[in-house]
């Protein structure tokens, strides 16, 4: 967000006590483009253009056509000029749209388009004249807020200096000034000529912001390829365009902020989609740069849509026993627990060696559950270490590994100096409390920190830096203050402001001189030669049109005049005298996106930077590169480090940038291989190096009601989420807005790649992803347009603030996919400003378009929580809205409603209202489950009354149910210390919990609350909280979280957070499922205890290729049905490449084989 003015603040604060009031404004829409360069870069002094050569001759020695204007700062130009000056007004719009929408949302939206709801706000303002940015860049901030204030107004010198600045169709003079650049050559061609903006408006508007921003990137399903249908084609290949000319002027152009010359047009020719180009030549079949997805027509290859699954009817079978039939000495054995494949991940920030023991290394984490890891065996496993927030930059002392200080992104900085069995805080907000003893804090209220570094021959000077604001990002050229300590990071002292910095995203120290500190920021690469005291500004010779960001920068050890600067968007640059000029350095490189830079400090002839595309190696100091990327499995790399005695030995790290300084390159979809490699010959092969680091805090279980081993998984505050297609021997990973605090999943059942997950992440509060989890959208939006007009004049909605809501409770209705409904929470945990207080419920009747509140009877000023919901499994009108404690004040127990919403009664006749879960019985409807803190109750009758159930004699709560789908009489529930099966509807309940480990020998713990559990970490005991227990669609894979250290003081929770593992329990035989899928105009069909996917009809090959995916130890059997049109049998099948028998009968073939999780099954035939 753009940062405001003293001047600004207190001219808006004299306003809001009664100053001057905003003109009244003209009924006009703001215009969509600009005329020149204009629209957030610099004031020019001639008329700019896309790029200036093309990008076949030297792109990389690109150079802006215009330098930026000089900014005065004499404080007479303060004095207001009170002549009027036509044609000139940026005051009028913002005035307006701060009184509709709010300031933060005024300065937003000259970085962004407006929402649709945000336009039937604003859509009455009248447009400005001119660019703020550009304006800002032209005259000063200063200058420019008076003008957005209304205070000032600008020279006949000042306005001709902003004459390129100007917006379209807002004045006459800005008309000539077009005229003028049509007569020198610079034609502006017909508007239909170029458009890249409408269709991304209206694939937003369609199917989200996600989607749209990458088009081409990806193949649509058929389901969104006849949604977007309607909208236009591009004329131009958006990535193309994205690829010629750069991420800012792309974000000009698709944001309808520059309009093409024709001379421009010339330049992106090549970019012009093909004669008879549609939506689905172009995104649903052959996408560029995606693996094959369904529906795609590759070389022979067709692809198959999962059109239907599904599971055995469910029926009540009731056992013959209602206790347990199998024990192994005295324990139920029923069920025989077992963990899962280690939940392994990447977004790693940084990893550091130690300088004096390479086999001590350290490794930072984009996650607050688990933020700094360390190994004392090189890399083999790894050990938590400390959670505290979002790790940014991590320093090992030159001399001492067991000292290290790290940085995080909401909080001070961090201090070990006995490797990390304790930590302090040093410097930052909070910081005084933490150890600082008599020393002064320099910074008290800063609690952004981006990065930390010491000098390698002076160790006891240490450098780190933090921004102002929220944004983790930083700005483009703001402020930053820089931080130095003279005591190895003991005590602190400001040492400097480097005003255009933005943020800094690395330090490099020159060798032999503290006080020379090199910088990688969001504007280009800076160096301080005082110690941070005064900065260079850019040195860099970025084209102007592309953004300025660098990420990594390395001062070589063996000669400091050699300086490596990885930018994000225009490659490498190299300096051999210092930083005094500059090359681009980009030979052997395939990619422009690059992250962190390395030498090797024993031969500092070879150097190694992380890219977007894997590893490069260069062998002579930066000037040229080789890919190093053979055998990693996923290429999107952060972090690398180089082992101190060994230029071969290198680390790295995988990343996706979800909440990191660095979230431009985001790198959203289904990852597979992230983690942490290592590789001992310099890049040519690479193997794993992360036992032990998994995700710690596993809290939310999510299974999908139709296809079996199908789980995902995320943590508390987690960087991704977890998915896996065979209950647990394999693991893939999204990354995701709404998997930082997740809350619940949802699947929909007529098509079951559509899918929706709740959260209390801003813009990610409820998201759908409508290709089985690999991209999502926000849509929160049509909630908050959905509102009632109750809860607004009741207060309960902040609409003077940026929406941010605490979405819960979810479900789909299993009869209709269109029909949803979901709940919110009055957070009275966390202190943080949610802009929706009480509780409230939400239902959609178009699959998420729009939303409509729909609390009538609910008491929606009550702090409490919708946790839960539950639809009737034919009547989508028919729905039950649980509350319970977690992250609120007060549970009001259950409630329910039979006419869609349109009202609301309490169902808590003989019920404790302190709930905690809620199960339906899919045979019987009117027969519920309830977890409560005194234990299980049960209703026969829809609700109208219910009765106690039985479990555990010590009477502890039960926080969370699972019920069998196929059998509904078969229950599952946890205590806090323990687990229960029922066998016969919750009459008879046992433990059963062989192979879990049990904390307290399973025996309740006398010393936690059971009636003020608020938060995440809400039980002492093994179990945590509700949805850690969940069973799979066929009711044959149960799943719980386990903790292994209680988090009541018997565990270290302060530094060593309780780990929890996730375990698994089998029951054979497994179930079979139908699936269907679309095969080109053929439909094929199987009939398969394993989990179906990935099916491929191989034109050239003659032969039918699918994934069967289920847990090893397990036995698969399937049935495949071919249709003549796509082969003739008699077929031969492999599994795993290995024959095996299999059995026909008419078009169908039927075999048997050993699930070894995920499987790559060939069906031949002739």
């Amino acid at each position: 967000m753009r940062q405001v003015s003293t001047v600004l603040m207190v001219l808006l604060l004299v306003s809001a006590c009664g100053g001057p009031e905003a003109p009244d404004p003209a009924p006009t829409l703001r215009p969509a483009t600009t005329v020149g360069l204009g629209a957030n870069e610099a004031a020019t002094e001639s008329t700019s253009t896309l790029v200036t050569t093309t990008m076949g001759s030297g792109a990389d020695q690109v150079t802006p056509e215009s330098t930026l204007a000089t900014q005065e700062e004499d404080d007479e130009r303060l004095e207001p000029n009170n002549v009027a000056t036509p044609g000139f007004d940026i005051h009028s719009e913002f005035a307006c749209i701060i009184t509709a929408l709010g300031e933060a949302a005024a300065f937003e939206l000259h970085t962004r388009p407006p929402t649709s709801h945000e336009l039937t706000q604003i859509g009455h303002c009248p447009p400005s004249t001119h660019d703020i940015s550009c304006v800002d860049n032209a005259l000063g901030i200063e200058i420019t807020d008076l003008l957005l204030a209304g205070r000032y107004e600008p020279s006949p010198e000042e306005v001709e200096r902003v004459a390129q600045c100007a917006l379209s169709g807002s004045s006459d003079s800005e008309v000539e000034a077009a005229d003028e650049t049509a007569s020198a050559g610079e034609t502006m061609p017909d508007v239909s000529s170029f458009d890249i903006q409408s269709p991304y408006t209206c694939v937003r508007d369609l199917l989200g912001e996600n989607t749209a921003a990458g088009l081409g990137t990806r193949t649509l399903q058929s389901s969104e390829l006849s949604l977007v249908d309607s909208c236009q084609l591009p004329t131009h290949d958006p990535n193309c365009v994205w690829e010629f000319v750069g991420q800012g002027m792309f974000d000009k152009l698709r944001n309808g902020l520059y309009h093409p010359t024709t001379r421009d047009l010339d330049l992106i020719e090549h970019c012009l989609m093909a004669e008879g180009s549609t939506w689905s030549s172009w995104v649903g079949s052959g996408a560029p740069g995606t693996d094959p997805t369904p529906g795609e027509h590759l070389a022979g290859l067709v692809r198959g849509d999962l059109i239907a699954a599904e599971t055995p009817m469910a029926s009540h079978q009731l056992a013959e026993e209602g206790h347990c039939s199998t024990y192994e000495g005295d324990r139920c054995s029923e069920l025989r627990w077992e963990p899962v494949a280690d939940l392994l991940a990447g977004e790693f920030t940084s990893i550091q060696v130690s300088p004096t023991n390479p086999n001590v290394i350290y490794a930072g984490i984009d996650s607050n559950d688990m933020s700094l890891y360390k190994s004392v065996d090189a890399g083999a496993t790894w050990k938590l270490l400390h959670a505290s927030g979002h790790t940014s930059g991590l320093a090992i002392h030159p001399t001492d590994p067991e000292t290290v200080l790290y940085t995080i992104l909401e909080g001070p900085v961090q201090r070990t100096n006995d490797g990390g069995a304790s930590w302090i805080q040093v410097v930052g907000k909070n910081a005084g409390s933490y150890g600082l003893w008599n020393r002064v804090n320099p910074a008290p209220d800063a609690k952004l920190f981006t990065a930390v570094a010491f000098s390698s021959e002076e160790p006891n000077v240490v450098y780190t830096v933090s921004h102002e604001g929220d944004q983790r990002t930083g700005t483009d050229r703001g402020p930053v203050s820089v931080y130095v300590s003279d005591d190895s990071g003991l005590g602190w002292r400001y040492a400097g402001t480097c005003n255009t910095c933005g943020a800094i995203h690395e330090f490099a120290i020159r060798p032999g001189d503290s006080s020379e500190v090199w910088v990688a920021t969001n504007s280009g690469v800076q160096v301080s030669r005082d110690g941070g005291e005064s900065w260079s500004g850019n040195l860099l010779p970025i084209a102007e049109h592309k953004y300025q960001g660098t990420y990594g920068v390395a001062v070589n050890p063996g000669d400091p005049q050699v300086i490596l600067v990885a930018s994000q968007e225009s490659g490498m640059f190299r300096s051999q005298d210092g930083g005094l000029t500059w090359v681009a350095t980009n030979s052997g490189l395939t990619t422009e996106r690059l992250h962190k830079v390395v030498f090797a400090p024993s031969q500092p002839n070879v150097a190694y930077v992380a890219t977007h595309e894997g590893v490069f190696r260069s062998d002579d100091a930066g000037v040229t590169w080789q890919p190093r990327s053979e055998g990693l499995p996923y290429t999107f790399l952060t972090p690398i480090a180089v082992d101190p005695t060994d230029p071969d030995t290198i680390y790295v790290g995988t990343a996706s940038e979800l909440v990191t300084t660095h979230t431009g390159h985001f790198n959203d979809g289904i990852h597979e291989g992230e983690g942490l490699y290592k590789s001992t010959d310099g890049g040519l092969t690479w193997f794993r190096s992360d036992k032990g680091i998994y995700e710690a805090k596993a809290a939310q279980l999510g299974t999908h009601p139709l296809l079996p081993f199908n789980l995902w998984v995320d943590g508390e505050s987690g960087r991704g989420a977890f998915f896996t297609p065979d209950a647990g021997d394999t693991w893939l990973f999204a990354p995701f807005r709404a998997s930082h605090y997740p809350m619940v999943f949802a699947f929909t059942r007529t098509f079951p790649t559509v899918m929706y997950v709740t959260s209390w992440m801003d813009d990610g509060e409820l998201m759908q992803s409508v290709d089985g989890g690999a991209v999502w959208t926000d849509i929160t939006e049509a909630v908050n347009i959905g509102v009632s007009d109750t809860t607004r004049s009741m207060g309960l909605l902040d609409e003077t603030q940026r929406r941010w809501f605490h979405l819960h409770g979810l479900a789909v209705a299993p009869s209709d996919p269109n029909v949803i409904y979901v709940g919110s929470v009055h957070d009275s945990v966390y202190n943080l400003q949610f802009t929706l207080n009480g509780a409230h419920i939400f239902r959609s009747s178009d699959a998420g378009r729009t939303f409509t509140e729909v609390s009538e009877g609910f008491p929606i000023g009550t702090e409490t929580a919708i946790n839960v919901i539950v639809v009737d499994p034919t009547d989508p009108n028919t729905a039950y809205a649980m509350t319970s404690l977690h992250e609120t004040s007060t549970a009001i127990g259950i409630y329910k409603t039979s006419n869609a919403g349109e009202n609301w009664t309490p169902v808590n006749n003989g019920l404790d209202v302190l709930t905690n879960d809620l199960q339906l019985d899919p045979v019987d409807p009117e027969t519920l489950y309830a977890a409560t803190e005194s234990g299980v109750y049960k209703t026969t009758d829809g609700a109208k009354s219910w009765r106690a159930l039985s479990v555990d004699e010590s009477g502890t709560p039960i926080i969370d149910l699972a019920i069998d789908p196929v059998n509904p009489l078969v229950l599952y529930a946890i205590s806090p210390h323990n687990l229960y099966r029922t066998k016969d509807g919750g009459e008879t309940w046992y433990p059963t919990n062989f192979g879990l480990p049990l904390l307290n020998d399973g025996q309740a713990f006398s010393d936690y609350s059971t009636s003020d559990h608020r938060g995440h970490r809400i039980y002492g005991g093994t179990f945590a909280q509700d949805r850690t227990l969940e069973i799979d669609a066929t009711g044959r894979a149960i799943y719980v979280v386990v903790k292994t250290e209680t988090t009541d003081g018997r565990g270290r929770e302060d530094n060593f957070p309780a780990v929890r593992h996730l375990y698994r329990a089998l029951l054979e035989p497994l179930r079979p499922v139908a699936y269907s899928f679309e095969v080109g105009t053929a439909v094929v069909r199987a009939e398969s205890t394993s989990n179906i996917y990935d099916v491929i009809f191989d034109q050239k090959n003659r032969e039918i290729r699918l994934i069967a995916a289920g847990p090893t130890g397990t036995t698969g059997g399937s049935t495949v049905t071919i249709p003549d049109s796509l082969l003739d049998g008699p077929f031969a099948v492999t599994v795993d490449g290995q024959s095996v028998g299999s059995n026909m009968q008419g078009n169908s073939v039927s075999f048997v084989y050993d699930h070894t999780g995920r499987s790559q099954v060939a069906i031949r035939g002739e």
